[in-house]
């Protein structure tokens, strides 16, 4: 997944930390709370960080429903970012915004494993994103 910007990213963004985790499958997950914002979610970075350097939030493997693995999630997953405000900022952020928009972009290629009704090599070409 990545969070994408699509316009520009302003001086609020270099205090909101944001943190992820999978929800599905997960029994340490702790939805985050007033009293608890982080729950068990790890923190990846500021959105200025995550933002400006493209870096893919999560990347893993996720094998169609059927499927049976110890190693991959199969089927539909749920995963929970959670963005929030540096209790520490200052009032220099006072009146300041994000700026434009980003959007969550999920990006797939096939997995070795599959073929389509030629071979297994349907996206070999596929380039992530810039």
């Amino acid at each position: 997944m990545l969070l994408d910007p699509n316009g520009e990213v302003d001086k609020l963004a270099e205090v909101i930390d944001v943190s992820f985790d999978i929800v599905t499958d997960n029994p340490n997950f702790v939805a985050p709370t007033a009293d608890n914002k982080a729950g068990s979610l790890t923190k990846i970075g500021t959105l200025e960080e995550i933002l400006t350097a493209n870096n893919p939030v999560n990347k893993g493997a996720l094998l169609p429903v059927g499927e049976a693995s110890d190693e991959y999630l199969v089927g539909e997953v749920v995963v929970c970012i959670s963005m929030h405000m540096q209790e520490l900022a200052g009032n220099e952020y006072q009146d300041s915004s994000l700026g434009s928009t980003f959007d969550i972009e999920l990006i797939a290629t096939q997995f070795s494993y599959e073929k389509d009704s030629f071979d297994n090599h349907y996206d070999k070409e596929l380039v992530w994103p810039d």
